[in-house]
């Protein structure tokens, strides 16, 4: 049996042993040679599920599917459910705690319709089985996987994770430890993103971000081109990092060696040393994948970080030895132009020039900062990518990145595919066409695929970083950062041994994907898209550039659909940071403040509760015991101000935080507390009786508060804090004062 054909069968067979009305179908499929092949997808059956004794069930149609997110931490009650249904980027998605009968009739007819579809067209047996993946993802990632003990994986995950195994296992030549864990991990993406200045930045900034998504994506086609794999084999592929299951056998370390070189050869003269990809591989026993006899997955995934980390203290040291004057020869280097006018990078030795116009002067680019200028621009009209594996004669923008053999087209459907459609139909699978963000209609003689891309939404015109900003004397932009708290630790560790199964890992690592490439999508363009753009989102973190006060509230919406999606679970949280800074200031520089805020509140600790926080203006605040609480009093604060509440009181609050002298969340100038007291008493008396009652009260709260060491209360309610009340009455007035003056710009804007 040919290759790609003992892949469709399994997933065909997979599928029907899961789902008896797509029988018929896979018998169509399956030569009378299967039987010897059959061994292959009975153990790779039993592997996928994580256990000795495991054990299909007979109906999946009315079973509850339920949230991969439960199992993680081991504390899951099976409260949670996922609604029945295919695939949508939709909180309606998301694990709900309410009674319902589950109905996966529906989208298990939708699928073997579009099955029959797919047989009709008779693609190749490569192009079926790549389809039917999509399909499989499509309808079926809601559907419990019919295994016992199973639910909380997809019927998707599962007969993905069974083919993987499969294949890998008829390929094998070592009986001991038959599976190779493959993963990479790119260095320098920070830095390599964010060296923007600020012209042609929200262009340049989205199309640098979607490179270096498109060179992981090239990279994990070559690796399982030159393996003879499929996308099955791709246990994650999203945030910069990717892990492939990969046969164990001579002839595939020794391609996974060569291939690495090529890679680190290709990188290093397409981008010098900006990035690195560290790759490297640890071997998996059947033992492993099942968690018997001392062996378990969650073992193998802190020896390959290891080994993926160590392999960053050692960059391009094969490159080095026999290229030294490439790495350390000023002479080479262009001697005409010395750096970008862009990236401020400086060019590589011989490298072509760009020159564009800019006005009255001109800008000198190196090719791939030209090119990723036009990418940003194409991404605003693109929702079809097409990857071929020969280059098209049309003109429509592409790119092939590090030269690995693979060629990205981006296209709109409505416009520019009929163009293309024959000679991509010539192609076979040799061509994939991707679906960005929605699951619309596809050739079915390539191969089709559905990915999620963070804040592209075609008819979505987003302003630039000025026009976001513009206004008053304010004029500021929110830069905001943010990712999940210890997601190595929760990988490593996070899922209890007795039920770390590959699968598992695979429907973790899908469901982040899901949230932060694809739900992401649905939060943004819900809340005033105009004025912010996605930079980067994917993996577990992102990177959103927008107005201030956009910036913030993004941040908190993304954080509680977050902890909805996630069941509420303790394990998972979100911290993040927002710079506030001019629309001219320099993107690295800006960056780089969001990073430490970032890092403020990944640092934070709150009544024994770490991370889990949101810090700008330098103060991290606690999502759930601190946050909600600032916010309220800054509401409060910005509701006295309209109701005739003196200007001077946010004033009198900052002038006396800045007396106060605090050290340790403690007062050491203690003429701030009889200060304070005085201050408030004359305004009080003051604006008298004309004053709404509303307004007395918050100064006598502040004035209250600010005075106590020890107060636990902010504007009245009760708080869980280790801020002195002074230093929080602080923080929220200079919100509400910068809010303040956000709303008389948008009243001005608006006319």
């Amino acid at each position: 049996m040919q290759k790609d054909e003992l892949y469709k069968v399994s997933i065909l067979q997979c599928l029907a042993r899961q789902c008896s009305a797509f029988n018929d179908i896979a018998k169509q499929h399956t030569p009378d040679e299967w039987s010897a092949e059959a061994e292959y997808l009975d153990r790779a059956m039993q592997l996928a599920s994580g256990s000795e004794h495991y054990r299909p069930l007979q109906q999946i149609e009315n079973c509850p599917m339920l949230p991969i997110f439960e199992t993680v931490g081991g504390n899951g009650k099976g409260e949670w459910k996922i609604p029945a249904g295919e695939l949508r980027l939709s909180s309606d998605s998301f694990a709900t705690k309410q009674e319902f009968q589950p109905n996966h009739q529906p989208a298990l007819e939708k699928l073997l319709c579009e099955t029959e579809n797919l047989d009709k067209a008779k693609p190749t047996h490569k192009t079926y089985a790549e389809t039917l993946l999509t399909l499989l993802y499509k309808y079926t990632s809601q559907i419990p996987s019919g295994i016992e003990g199973l639910s909380d994986v997809s019927l998707y995950d599962y007969i993905k994770t069974t083919a993987a195994i499969a294949v890998s296992l008829s390929r094998s030549d070592n009986d001991s430890h038959p599976f190779l864990l493959l993963g990479a991990d790119f260095s320098g993406i920070q830095s390599y993103i964010y060296t923007i200045v600020p012209k042609r930045a929200a262009k340049s900034l989205k199309g640098r971000s979607f490179y270096l998504r498109l060179l992981s994506d090239s990279i994990v086609r070559y690796l399982l081109k030159e393996l003879g794999l499929y996308s099955a084999n791709v246990v994650y592929n999203s945030g910069g990092c990717f892990y492939l299951l990969a046969p164990n056998s001579k002839e595939a370390t020794g391609i996974i060696a060569n291939a690495a070189r090529r890679i680190e050869k290709a990188l290093f003269k397409e981008l010098g040393t900006s990035l690195y990809v560290a790759l490297d591989y640890v071997e998996l026993s059947c033992n492993a994948l099942l968690g018997i006899d001392g062996e378990d997955l969650p073992t193998q995934w802190k020896a390959l970080f290891l080994k993926r980390d160590k392999k960053k203290n050692h960059k391009f040291s094969s490159l080095l030895k026999g290229n030294y004057s490439s790495f350390f020869d000023t002479s080479l280097q262009n001697e005409v132009y010395k750096k970008d006018s862009i990236t401020g990078e400086e060019f590589l030795p011989r490298e072509k020039v760009v020159v564009i116009e800019d006005g009255d002067s001109h800008l000198t680019l190196r090719p791939i900062t030209a090119l990723q200028i036009v990418l940003g621009a194409e991404l605003r009209d693109t929702d079809t990518i097409i990857v071929t594996e020969k280059k098209l004669n049309t003109k429509i923008t592409n790119v092939t990145p590090l030269g690995l053999g693979f060629t990205y087209y981006f296209v709109n459907m409505s416009n520019e595919f009929l163009g293309i459609y024959n000679e991509l139909a010539a192609l076979n699978d040799k061509a994939t066409i991707i679906r960005l963000n929605e699951t619309g209609d596809y050739s079915k003689k390539n191969i089709y695929k559905i990915e999620f891309y963070g804040g592209n939404e075609v008819g979505i015109t987003t302003n630039t970083y000025e026009d976001m900003s513009e206004g008053d004397s304010l004029n500021r932009l929110g830069v905001l950062r943010m990712d999940v708290d210890n997601l190595g630790t929760i990988f490593q560790s996070g899922i209890p041994g007795d039920k770390a199964s590959l699968s598992r890992y695979a429907a973790l690592s899908r469901s982040f994907d899901y949230f932060f490439s694809g739900y992401l999508n649905t939060i943004w363009k819900n809340y005033e898209p105009a004025q912010s753009q996605i930079i980067y989102s994917g993996g577990d973190d992102l990177f959103i550039v927008g107005r201030w006060d956009t910036a913030i509230n993004l941040a908190e919406k993304i954080r509680n659909d977050f902890k909805l999606y996630t069941c509420y679970n303790d394990r998972f949280s979100l911290s993040g940071g927002v710079a506030i800074v001019p629309p001219k200031f320099p993107i690295i520089a800006a960056a780089e403040e969001s990073a430490d805020e970032e890092s403020n509140a990944k640092e934070h600790v709150c009544h024994g509760c770490e991370k889990d926080s949101i810090s700008f203006m330098l103060t991290p605040l606690n999502w759930d015991k601190e946050f909600k609480t600032v916010k309220r009093l800054k509401d409060d604060i910005l509701k006295a101000l309209q109701n005739k509440l003196p200007s001077s009181f946010i004033q009198k609050i900052l002038i006396h935080h800045s007396n106060a002298d605090i050290e340790n969340h403690k007062i050491k100038n203690i003429q701030t507390y009889w200060m304070i007291a005085y201050d408030m008493k004359r305004m009080s008396d003051r604006i008298g009786k004309k004053a709404d009652k509303s307004i007395i009260k918050l100064i006598n709260n502040f004035k209250n508060e600010a005075c106590r060491s020890n107060c636990t209360k902010l504007n009245g309610e009760a708080i869980e804090t280790e801020y002195h009340p002074l230093e929080l009455w602080a923080f929220a007035a200079r919100w509400a004062e910068l809010e303040e003056r956000t709303s008389i710009k948008k009243h001005n804007n608006n006319g």
